[in-house]
């Protein structure tokens, strides 16, 4: 495999693994969203995608 292969793998793989996260561990009551929940939440996935 080339590098570029495996970066797309690695970088295909995380991407399934924090939805997989988010759908799964982080909401799995469920419960109507407020707008503190919703907005904190925008923030820790768009400060995770600036990293």
């Amino acid at each position: 495999m080339t590098p570029e292969t495996l970066w797309w793998a690695g970088f295909i793989g995380f991407v399934l693994a924090m939805l997989a996260s988010d759908l799964g561990v982080f909401h799995r009551e469920p419960h109507a969203i407020k707008m503190r929940e919703a907005l904190t939440w925008t923030g820790v996935w768009v400060s995770s995608s600036w990293c």
